[in-house]
């Protein structure tokens, strides 16, 4: 999660409960993360989703956010990130 995706997210649950998603890969690295408010169904558009990348020696080269706050976690390896 980059700066900018923390400073979103405090404004939006400010210390409020939250849900979190977490999908990892074959390797065990970190692929998406997503964050919406307590109680979200995974299909609910209400969710903010990071997507990471990694380089050959498993090193973390680029986080990307979902560009709005309305979507679902479960499609988030078709969502175009920014």
């Amino acid at each position: 999660m980059n700066a900018a995706d923390y400073v979103l997210i405090k404004q939006w649950f400010g210390k409020g409960a939250s849900t979190s998603r977490y999908a990892y890969d074959g390797n065990n690295l970190l692929i998406y993360s997503g964050i919406a408010q307590a109680g979200s169904a995974e299909t609910a558009l209400v969710w903010h989703i990071t997507k990471y990348t990694y380089d050959g020696n498993n090193l973390l080269t680029k986080t990307e956010s979902s560009a709005t706050d309305k979507v679902q976690w479960s499609e988030r390896t078709t969502l175009t990130y920014s």
